[in-house]
């Protein structure tokens, strides 16, 4: 498995909170999988 840094945004009323995880997954596409019901911001492969 690759660690994954994962950052999305929720828009609130006019601001956008972003918030961030670090997931373990396969491979990119089951980490968009995973968090489909959000606005992806980045996702990047950690060490």
């Amino acid at each position: 498995m690759i660690r994954y840094y994962v950052e999305f945004g929720k828009q609130t009323g006019i601001f956008i909170a972003d918030s961030y995880v670090y997931v373990y997954a396969y491979s990119e596409q089951q980490v968009r999988d995973m968090f489909d019901d959000y606005e992806l911001v980045a996702i990047d492969q950690t060490d």
